[in-house]
């Protein structure tokens, strides 16, 4: 799974769209497809077995806690802020960027993953979270031609899984609880 996220994806994958087609072929590629489930499979394993909270207080729960936070938690950390970061100059699937977040997320919560990402935080919020939130040009023009429109679908966009705009939310409301 590390080598298929820490992959380096083609300049031909990772060029921003022009066009809707364009953003569907490839997102729909195999090598984007690959890292979505990779992250996918990541996110279920830190939110699972990583988070002390959900683990049952036995042996064998403590024995999968500390090997995934000895051995995995952080290169996969190292791997998400490096896709992350390059957000807004570099193509990534939306389903990406979700699970991606998801993991940051459920990350913040343990010692050994926040520790790691602190120093990043203010990149993560400045260059992934903010820019998530920001209106698009498609949405500018709903809210030009019908505002309550667009806060009925912006309501219910948020509510669509792999939607990065509901985590963006919710990690931003979580970092802000945080005491340094």
């Amino acid at each position: 799974m590390k080598t298929i996220l820490s992959a380096k994806l083609s300049d031909q994958l990772t060029k921003i769209p022009e066009n809707e087609a364009q953003k569907k072929q490839l997102e729909n590629h195999v090598f984007w497809q690959n890292k979505i489930w990779v992250l996918k499979i990541i996110h279920k394993w830190i939110s699972r077995h990583a988070n002390m909270q959900h683990l049952e207080k036995s042996r064998e729960s403590l024995n999968i806690y500390n090997n995934f936070h000895n051995t995995y938690a952080i290169p996969f950390c190292k791997d998400i802020i490096a896709m992350i970061s390059k957000y807004k100059i570099q193509f990534m699937p939306s389903a990406a960027i979700y699970f991606s977040l998801k993991y940051i997320a459920s990350g913040i919560q343990t010692k050994n993953t926040m520790g790691y990402m602190f120093p990043f935080l203010e990149n993560i919020v400045y260059k992934c979270l903010i820019p998530c939130l920001e209106l698009t040009p498609e949405d500018q023009e709903i809210w030009n031609q019908n505002p309550k429109e667009y806060i009925q679908r912006d309501k219910y966009d948020s509510e669509i899984e792999e939607d990065p705009r509901s985590i963006t939310r919710t990690l931003l409301e979580e970092l802000a609880q945080i005491q340094t």
